[in-house]
């Protein structure tokens, strides 16, 4: 049996020291991004909400999600829900898999309308012909959700957060405005 010597074992308890307190520290600091992003797109979101809804509780799924529920829905919004998956940054393990994975924060947004959407509605990510964005789907359908919609969030959310309103205002307007329960749902142009 091989002899393994008193300064090797001291060598090895040491590397795994630090190797534990740089995994912590990780652990701490990719927290501390995600929160901060977290804050950056929560304060982003309040406004726009103004005319959609109040944020009623965040619930937070880990260090990398949160949901928003909204109340006091307004504007032919019957119910939304608001889901942002952040890049895990908890250790450089998960994180090296997003990049690797090419994984995004991601905002979901789901609603359902006043009134039920005549028709379904698909937009798939990068088609062509469509008005959104790159890395975006919507999907209209008359179950529940009425809209989903998936967009990923750059560094600095705030356009695509606008954006993402948009959509839904004028598709909950399109479908409040319907006079003919045939008639094709309008909505922007996707």
């Amino acid at each position: 049996m091989p002899h393994i010597s008193e300064a090797s074992t001291t060598a090895l308890n040491q590397g795994i020291f630090v190797l534990a307190v740089i995994l912590i520290a990780w652990w701490a600091v990719g927290g501390i991004i995600n929160r901060r992003r977290a804050n950056r797109i929560i304060a982003a979101l309040r406004p726009l909400m103004r005319g959609t809804g109040q944020v009623a509780r965040i619930r937070w799924h880990g260090p990398s999600a949160f949901h928003i529920e909204v109340s006091e829905t307004r504007g032919g919004i019957r119910a939304l829900a608001i889901l942002v998956l952040l890049t895990a940054r908890e250790s450089p393990f998960t994180w090296a898999w997003a990049l690797w994975r090419h994984y995004r924060d991601l905002l979901v947004l789901e609603a359902d309308f006043t009134r039920t959407p005549s028709r379904s509605r698909t937009v798939p990510v990068d088609a062509s012909g469509s008005d959104l964005p790159r890395g975006w789907s919507l999907r209209l359908q008359p179950k529940h959700p009425h809209l989903h919609l998936t967009a990923p969030l750059p560094a600095a959310p705030e356009a695509v957060l606008r954006e993402a309103f948009r959509i839904l205002d004028e598709y909950a307007a399109a479908i409040a405005n319907r006079t003919d329960s045939s008639q094709a749902d309008a909505g922007p142009k996707a």
